[in-house]
């Protein structure tokens, strides 16, 4: 099976200028049940900052590594760890009330009702949702222009993109 290798993605769509070259600070909502994470965003400079928390068997360390590995890779990125029992939606509220400058919103994960909860969700606060899925109808009547979607045959293998350039982590 042959691979993509590389996808450009323009984001053309935009009422504000971005503030910065790369967009900035990306957010990875973790589904984590370690609880002195829980209900905390915290910020990350590298995948080292990151193996505190997490190991390399989790999505977030990966989707981190996926994003540190990136050139250029962001100077920072933040994960949000939500209580057990919060919806998506909760969590992401929580999440920009403890800081609103990120500018995309990543979730480990691929069910059609999760994907398109952050959707809505990124759409109604003026951020970005980047997913991916094995199901290619999670994309019917998706019409949010703050969603980017990708279709893969191995969906937790957790894409995400910074300075509009897409990259697959693969394990």
């Amino acid at each position: 099976m042959a691979y993509i290798q590389d996808i450009d993605v323009n984001i053309v769509k935009g009422t504000t200028a971005l503030a910065q070259q790369g967009f900035g600070l990306p957010l990875i909502l973790s589904g984590s049940t370690e609880t002195g994470l829980q209900g905390k965003c915290k910020y990350y400079a590298n995948l080292s900052e990151v193996g505190v928390d997490y190991t390399d068997t989790d999505a977030e360390y990966n989707m981190a590594a996926a994003m540190f590995a990136q050139e250029p890779s962001p100077k920072m990125i933040m994960i949000y760890a939500k209580n057990t029992d919060a919806s998506i939606t909760e969590a992401l509220n929580d999440a920009l009330a403890q800081n609103s400058s990120f500018y995309a919103v990543f979730i480990p994960e691929r069910t059609k009702e999760a994907l398109h909860e952050a959707g809505n969700w990124a759409t109604t606060n003026k951020k970005f949702f980047f997913g991916c899925t094995d199901d290619s109808t999670s994309l019917t009547d998706r019409k949010n222009e703050r969603e980017a979607y990708l279709i893969h045959d191995k969906p937790s293998n957790y894409t995400v993109t910074t300075d509009g350039k897409v990259t697959t982590f693969y394990t």
